[in-house]
């Protein structure tokens, strides 16, 4: 894929984050989604993510996007999803989803869900 098709996907996921954020969840995440009270508004917490993430401007095709829902119970909870957009497998992967969720944790001092969608042909 050459760089112009890779920021095209990317700028495509993004949109659909941004965009239909309900409806992504409920279709990579159906549980996650029955849980959230979607008559309370999604708050997108990008600038909190771009200043945990040491690779935000690197070029690498990531969307990242961290936003915050409140749970039917009245919890909020802030929900992490980060989703690798490449076509082959990346060994570096879990420890960068380790090492966000840990850091996210620290800022948030509270829980965090972590949520990835991959794009490889990769079952595990």
């Amino acid at each position: 894929m050459d760089a112009q098709t890779a920021a095209d996907v990317d700028g495509a996921w993004k949109y659909a984050l941004e965009h239909y954020m309900p409806a992504c969840l409920q279709l990579f995440f159906p549980k996650v989604a029955a849980r959230i009270d979607w008559h309370q508004p999604l708050i997108f917490c990008d600038k909190e993510l771009e200043q945990i993430n040491p690779e935000a401007n690197t070029g690498k095709l990531r969307v990242d996007k961290l936003i915050r829902v409140a749970w039917h119970n009245g919890e909020e909870m802030t929900i992490f999803i980060h989703l690798e957009i490449q076509a082959q497998r990346d060994v570096d992967f879990t420890k960068r989803m380790c090492r966000y969720h840990v850091r996210l944790f620290d800022r948030q001092n509270g829980p965090v869900l972590s949520l990835a969608v991959l794009a490889d042909d990769d079952p595990h």
